[in-house]
């Protein structure tokens, strides 16, 4: 059956969307769509880890980051690490 290939274009796409408050819907439903293959698929290209259902994927444009005090899910240009809270609402609370 092979490996389903991740919509790489599709979440920085997302990331890009949070960044300039576009559409949160989208982009959580891309979030939540993907996060298994994220981590199953993106793990031998990437340096991806889970830990506590945050998937931590560097190489990637923009940061999308999960803060569990907060229990959000908040995006900010920087270092090309990206988090995903998968299950989770989105927020951005980078403008301030």
């Amino acid at each position: 059956m092979g490996v389903a290939k991740i919509p790489e274009r599709e979440i920085i796409n997302a990331v890009s969307l949070m960044n300039n408050d576009v559409e949160y819907n989208t982009v959580r439903k891309i979030i939540n769509d993907y996060h298994d293959e994220i981590y199953r698929n993106l793990k031998n290209n990437y340096d991806v880890s889970s830990k506590l259902g945050v998937y931590k994927i560097k190489a990637l444009p923009d940061t999308v980051r999960y803060n569990p005090v907060l229990e959000t899910t908040f995006i900010k240009p920087a270092q090309n690490v990206v988090y995903f809270a998968p299950s989770r609402g989105v927020r951005n609370l980078t403008n301030q």
